[in-house]
Formats: C-alpha cells, structure tokens, sequence
C-alpha cells in the first residue's frame, strides 16, 4: 500500500500452529489502511514460509527474515521500515478482534492523541480461564498531573507495559528515534516509559480487542535471561528519570524503585529454574550467593519493605533466614511441584498468599 495509515509490526519465532490464526486476524480488519510488517527472527519451523505464502495473496503484508535475537531486536527491524501515521504491534501467537484498529485509528484522529490504549483480554489456554484487563472509562488524558496519574493506573490495570494494546504516533517514535531495548526482559517497559514522557495526549478505549494468548510453551517473556540484571539495572534508571520528569516526589521514589528492585531480584532467582536455563547447580549456588545473599543493597531494601503476594513472601524468608543451598532445594522443589502437581501448587499458592 502507497500511503498506509497504520503499520502492524509482528515479530514471529516459531510459531507455525499459531501464525495463520494471527494473520488472518490482521488481514480481516474493518481498517483496511494497513502496513502489515512481519518480522521472521530465524524461524526454524515453517513460519517463514507460511507468511511469505500470506504475502503472496495480500499484498499489504511485507515479510522480511533475520538471523535469530529478541523480541525488542526484532520489532525494531520493523520500526525501520515503517510507512504508516501510526503504528501498532500483535504477538504473532495473538489475535485481534476485526475492528480493533478501526477503532483505535479512529480515536487517534479524533483527539490527535500521540498514544490510543486500549484493553487486553488475556485468555489462559490450558486453564480454560479469561480475564479482562479493561480500561475503566473512555477518555482523552492532557497535562502532567493527569498523565502521570493514568501511568498508575494503566500499571494497576496491567495495561501500560504491553506495547501490543495501543497505537504510537510514526512521527513522534522517528523524531525521538525510539526503539527497544536489544535485552530481555523489560524491554516493552522501558520503551513505554521512554515514549511516555514524549505524548502530550493519550486517548483511552473501551473492550478488550487484544487477545493475549497464554499457553504452556515457553515464551520469551517466561524465560531464563543471562542478562536480567542488567536488564533491571536498566529499568531502574529509565523508571527514575521518568518519575522525575513527572517530578513525583523524591521519597516516593525511592519506596517504588526499592519495590521494584526486589521484585526483580525475586524474578531473577525463579529464572534459574524455568525450563530453558542450562545453569549447572553450583553456578546456581555461585550466583544465588554473589547476586544476592551478598548483595547489601537487596538486603537493605528487604529488611524496610513489607512482602505481598506468594513469591514475594517466599522470597523474603529465604532471603532473610536461609541459605543459598536451602534456597536452591526449594526452588527446585516448587517448579517439580508447579510443572507436575499443578493443581496440588495452586493451592499451595493460595494458602501461603
């Protein structure tokens, strides 16, 4: 298409059962203004193919195949070759309602919003379970005070970190020259935060067109990253230049940074037990030791901060009252239990939480 109005950028590794559902999603929108940019990073199964066979029969989809990244690396290859006024992002396991981008484009033109947000319906494949996470009201949000306070509860309602729910304006992501982060995790939130302190209006919508896939396969998201600290580090000073620039108040800061800190701590020690981590026990106990029991700062911040939820309050009382090796049994204990005993862990989970 000559003069698209949106770009879709799908990112897709490996996803042959799930990409023609996705695409046709895609294709079968009530907007037919679209760029559909599809990312191939180093397929090993058929999902090459099965896009170039989609290419061949719309000719708004362009397919371009790179050597194996992330996803962060992956959506930027598709932020390079971008047409459209906006631009939009769908998981290649995904699927969107028919009207999603019908809806959103029309927001944007009607508030010359710089961000449209919409919600998420999350749906748990092998639970069989849906939840909405909806945005409370339709709305058009202007000003620092009032932005700041949509970020908060876009976070509460688990809406702010998806880059997938929402349309960017092309001009604003070129003119700052925003992109991922080439690292995992939290690249979609840094890039979010990044963007954020750019927009001047952001446009709110109603439903839950984006349908979020969760299933048992590995996903990137769910997976062990060498380089989570580094990551997190990253995080942190993003997160802190974005709640000064909202000039947030300095102590509070400081308790949410800490909040955060731990929490990424605590996702990082679970990583050295998901299914793709090749760590051999003792670097297991070499890094639980060094990374944590040794690190000052995580104890400070354990020891003025208060847990909520079962991982946080697991990782408190072996953080505080343990040893690395107790630590390494039971986290080995807890993810036999959670990948054999599912229902037996469930509900563990709700008696400790």
């Amino acid at each position: 298409m000559k003069n698209p109005l949106v770009s879709v950028i799908i990112p897709v590794y490996n996803v042959e059962k799930y990409l023609p559902a996705c695409l046709d999603s895609i294709c079968n929108q009530t907007f037919r203004e679209l760029e559909i940019i599809v990312v191939d990073d180093g397929s090993t199964d058929r999902s090459g193919c099965i896009a170039e066979e989609f290419a061949q029969k719309d000719c708004r989809i362009r397919v371009v195949h790179k050597r194996n990244g992330n996803p962060g690396a992956t959506r930027n290859v598709g932020l390079e070759l971008v047409n459209g006024e906006y631009i939009g992002f769908v998981d290649s396991d995904d699927w969107i309602d028919p009207a999603m981008y019908e809806k959103l484009y029309q927001a944007a033109q009607a508030t010359k919003a710089d961000l449209v947000v919409t919600g998420v319906c999350v749906e748990f494949v092998r639970d069989k379970r849906v939840l909405h996470q909806q945005i409370a009201n339709a709305d058009t949000i202007e000003g620092t005070e009032m932005l700041l306070d949509l970020f908060f509860q876009l976070v509460k309602r688990n809406l702010f970190a998806y880059p997938v729910n929402k349309l960017y304006r092309t001009s604003l992501l070129k003119e700052k020259k925003f992109c991922f982060p080439d690292i995992l995790p939290y690249e979609d939130f840094v890039f979010n935060l990044k963007y954020y302190m750019s927009v001047k209006t952001v446009s709110l919508i109603n439903g839950t067109p984006y349908h979020y896939m969760r299933r048992d396969e590995l996903s990137a998201a769910g997976a062990y990253s060498p380089k989570h600290l580094e990551s997190c580090k990253l995080t942190d000073e993003v997160f802190r230049s974005f709640l000064e620039y909202f000039r947030y108040p300095t102590d509070r800061i400081e308790s949410l940074l800490r909040e955060r800190r731990i929490s990424d701590y605590s996702a990082y020690a679970a990583g050295f037990y998901k299914r793709n981590c090749i760590l051999t026990r003792k670097e297991r106990l070499f890094r639980l030791k060094k990374d944590l029991f040794d690190n000052g700062q995580l104890r400070q911040d354990i020891s003025v901060s208060t847990p909520s939820g079962f991982y946080s309050k697991m990782f408190y009382f072996f953080m505080q009252y343990t040893t690395p090796s107790i630590t390494d049994s039971y986290y080995l204990f807890l993810f036999f239990f959670r990948n054999h005993c599912d229902p037996l862990y469930r509900e563990f989970r709700k008696l400790i939480s």
